[in-house]
């Protein structure tokens, strides 16, 4: 199986990623290639969950773009891979939440709406609740937005741009639509989701 993770090119040049595990010291590193010649290398770590969370810093270093959230999961999966250990990696895969799958949809959104936003312009974008996912509009106010959905409030609203463009992670986005779900069960009191409380039920959104 090919584990090479392509970037695309940049300067013309073709610009990959190669996952790679050193078994003779159990470490994970992530290796660069440019116009077919290795550039650098990130690692080694012990763990594939660190290559991964590290990445985007090291890319940025390089003057290269960060990951989505959907190749972060897919970098994660082909160092799993890097092991040898397939039916580890598919039970990886297979097992993850659809919370984080919702987060990282919600991270890859945003990335692409911010990306098409001209300079010094912004609105408000839906993200639904249970999937993360969003109708691909920036609409001028909240109001806007929500008339535009089928249901409003199983909905989350947010501003683009909101601050640095590497301002939301997918960390912030899980957290963010795990606050959302929880205000829309009805559940916080004083910042806190009292449905967390093993007699009580979880929210369902």
């Amino acid at each position: 199986m090919d584990l090479t993770f392509d970037l695309g090119k940049r300067d013309g040049a073709p610009t990959k990623l190669h996952p790679v595990y050193d078994a003779s010291r159990e470490a994970y590193s992530l290796q660069l290639w440019e116009n077919g010649q290795l550039s650098d290398e990130h690692g080694p770590f012990p763990y594939a969950g660190d290559v991964v969370e590290t990445a985007d810093d090291f890319l940025t270093r390089r003057g290269i773009r960060r990951l989505t959230g959907v190749e972060r999961t897919d970098l994660y999966t082909r160092l799993l891979t890097a092991t040898g250990d397939l039916f580890y990696a598919q039970c990886v895969l297979m097992l993850a939440e659809p919370e984080d799958q919702a987060a990282m949809l919600m991270y890859d959104e945003i990335e692409k709406l911010t990306a098409g936003l001209p300079e010094g312009e912004g609105g408000i974008v839906a993200f639904r609740i249970e999937d993360g996912s969003t109708d691909g509009q920036v609409y001028p106010t909240v109001e806007a937005a929500q008339a535009a959905q089928d249901d409003p409030e199983a909905c989350t609203y947010i501003s683009l741009p909101a601050g640095p463009r590497d301002f939301w992670t997918v960390d912030l986005c899980l957290e963010h639509l795990e606050h959302a779900a929880h205000m829309r069960h009805g559940c916080m009191v004083l910042g806190v989701p009292v449905c967390w409380h093993a007699s009580l039920p979880t929210p369902q959104v």
